[in-house]
């Protein structure tokens, strides 16, 4: 069985909960690595398994890739058989390309913390429901809440309030004077407010922020080429 966390929603899941590393292949253009980023369940760089990728697939476009992973396959003797297998692969709308999906930096607002309130309003009878069958319906959902993510893939869409410096820490506050005042007033701070999750290398933001960061799948477009 495949199992890869780093590139599929579903093996993502399973991955978490039996602490799989979380090994991604790919560039932002749909190219293999010249070495894998190997990560644990929380985001962290990982050492638990080699990052190396055979000079021969390094830098192959995926889909010539692929071909390239079956001739050596098939030259070493391994390969058995070659069969059709129907496989619901996503579309990008817009381009019309196979989408891949990648590990990348996201920006989550914690939902549980959220939810504990509202759950302890209805308890308490602050709040009822009427019919009030629809109670086990609401705490069903409140109490399997998960994290609400917020980053989008886009340049355009919502500003999240976090500011990064030359160096890549990240600054999350209400205004750029609320983060300069609780920090340092001489920080330089060249990127502001805008989170662009999904494309080029943004710095990963630490666990005590209000809005922690994590790796999560992400829908990416890579290529044009037909799969």
């Amino acid at each position: 069985m495949k199992i890869t966390p780093a590139h599929d929603f579903n093996d993502y899941e399973v991955g978490r909960r039996h602490q799989l590393p979380m090994i991604n292949i790919l560039t932002f253009d749909g190219d293999i690595r010249e070495s894998a980023e190997v990560y644990d369940t929380k985001g962290n760089e990982s050492d638990v398994y080699s990052s190396d990728i055979p000079a021969e697939f390094q830098k192959l476009e995926r889909f010539a890739a692929r071909k390239a992973i079956v001739a050596a396959v098939d030259a070493l003797g391994l390969l058995e058989e070659i069969k059709p297998h129907d496989l619901t692969v996503p579309y990008g709308d817009r381009g019309g390309v196979v989408i891949e999906p990648m590990l990348t930096d996201q920006w989550y607002v914690r939902a549980d913390v959220l939810a504990k309130p509202a759950v302890e309003a209805v308890e308490n009878g602050s709040i009822q429901f009427v019919p009030k069958q629809y109670e086990n319906m609401y705490f069903s959902r409140m109490r399997d809440i998960q994290d609400w993510c917020i980053s989008r893939q886009l340049w355009w869409g919502h500003r999240i309030p976090a500011w990064y410096d030359n160096e890549g820490n990240v600054y999350v506050g209400r205004t750029e004077e609320e983060v300069r005042q609780e920090n340092n007033p001489a920080l330089t701070l060249p990127c502001a407010g805008r989170r662009r999750a999904g494309y080029g290398s943004p710095p990963r933001c630490g666990p005590s922020l209000p809005s922690a960061g994590r790796k999560t799948p992400t829908r990416c477009v890579s290529s044009t080429q037909p799969a």
